[in-house]
């Protein structure tokens, strides 16, 4: 209706200085009833210059053009949330891997720690056999070495027991004679 009312004034002058009037708000109530003639006849002559089609235009595609924006952020949010949710799980999967691989230290660090232990027990028990066995040893080598002192003051003691039978068989045949 206003388009319709500022199409007619382009081409009434005298509506136009109308319109004028009345917008300052100097207009006589006769002025104000001729006025209000034009508009009734501005709302029967409808949409001509197509300015309401043009305007439910605009307004369908403000109104697509936000519906796409809020589309595209809800895709982006959900992205967003994906993203997030993904980086999370990627987090829990590398405090876990990176648990197991703590645990799996621990557990070769005990292993080599036991190994280690058993290599020194194994160790302590060869070195206590060497020295029972060098002790055992030692024995050995004392007790053969008093049997040979043994057997050489045996040895010995014949020896002398055959000189003392050789001397006092010379002096008896010395006797004899």
């Amino acid at each position: 209706m206003i388009q319709n009312l500022n199409s007619m004034a382009k081409k009434d002058a005298h509506l136009s200085e109308l319109m004028r009037i009345v917008a300052s708000g100097n207009a006589t109530p006769e002025q104000i009833s001729e006025f209000q003639k034009y508009i009734q006849k501005a709302r029967e002559m409808g949409d001509v210059t197509g300015y309401m089609e043009k305007l439910k235009r605009q307004n369908a595609e403000k109104q697509e053009n936000l519906r796409r924006q809020a589309e595209q952020m809800r895709l982006e949010q959900e992205k967003a949330k994906l993203e997030k949710q993904r980086l999370k799980e990627e987090r829990e999967r590398e405090k876990i891997r990176l648990k197991q691989e703590k645990a799996e230290q621990k557990l070769k660090a005990r292993e080599e720690k036991e190994r280690l232990r058993r290599l020194k027990r194994e160790e302590k028990e060869r070195e206590k056999e060497q020295k029972r066995l060098m002790r055992e040893k030692q024995r050995e080598q004392a007790r053969l070495e008093k049997e040979r002192e043994r057997e050489n003051k045996k040895h010995e003691r014949e020896q002398e027991k055959l000189e003392k039978q050789q001397r006092q068989t010379k002096r008896v045949p010395e006797k004899i004679t």
